[in-house]
């Protein structure tokens, strides 16, 4: 009798763990770990030239089986964000405490296949301004809350910070722009190349850096978002910067 006792409860606890739903966010195909802060500048390039900022986050969901899940996305500084993921767009507002829960028979992952959270916020902007909007996001099984991850996400515009998620051998190199003047500086002087990339992928500058900290004039380059790259002298740099002029 103990030992189908014993068996029963291995079979259970099989099926247990067998229908257990793990749930990760991504970006670029890149896992973000749950509980993690993550920065984006994200936009969309046509409509930077009307000086409005449309924040288009890629954030993904992924479940390792088919499940229906539970999706919150919360404002953390009480802005109007829309969250339209499976479906119809339903945006933060004082009437929602700035919350929106995402539940119904529609909220279906399929198994191991990506589903675009489809964050947007909008934002008319003077040039000289940045823009930051801190947003949490929360998912789990549906009706087992106790599996929720989680994670912060920071949209903005603050070259400082995203450069957080830049990669370098140098702790210390830090890339800002200020107008149409990016600033650099490393630990060490080295032979380096710059090159500025457009938001389809072409190269609009490359010139070589060879002291430990110098300025750069971005003149060539009109208003927006550009990508950047600095490699070389053992660093490998990258991120994004927003011209104002």
């Amino acid at each position: 009798m103990k030992k189908k006792i014993t068996l029963l409860f291995f079979t259970l606890c099989l099926v247990i763990a067998t229908n257990a739903q793990t749930l990760t966010f991504s970006h670029d195909g890149v896992e973000i770990e749950s509980g993690s802060t993550y920065y984006s500048g994200d936009l969309l390039a046509e409509d930077l030239e009307w000086g409005e900022y449309s924040f288009y986050p890629k954030i993904y969901l992924t479940s390792d089986q088919d499940t229906r899940v539970v999706v919150q996305v919360t404002s953390l500084d009480q802005r109007s964000i829309a969250v339209c993921t499976f479906g119809l767009c339903i945006n933060t507002s004082s009437s929602n405490s700035y919350t929106v829960t995402k539940d119904d028979e529609s909220c279906v992952l399929t198994a191991n296949v990506p589903e675009d959270l489809d964050i947007e916020y909008y934002a008319m902007t003077n040039w000289d301004d940045s823009q930051t909007a801190p947003i949490q996001i929360t998912a789990w099984p549906y009706g087992n809350e106790s599996a929720a991850i989680t994670m912060k996400l920071i949209l903005t515009t603050n070259t400082e910070l995203l450069s957080v998620g830049s990669t370098t051998t140098d702790k210390t190199a830090k890339v800002t722009v200020s107008g149409n003047i990016l600033s650099y500086a490393f630990a060490n002087a080295g032979t380096r190349t710059l090159s500025i990339y457009g938001l389809d992928g072409s190269r609009v500058l490359s010139t070589s850096l060879t002291s430990a900290d110098g300025q750069i004039s971005l003149n060539g380059l009109t208003r927006g978002l550009w990508l950047y790259s600095i490699e070389g002298a053992g660093d490998k740099l990258s991120g994004k910067i927003v011209v104002n002029k």
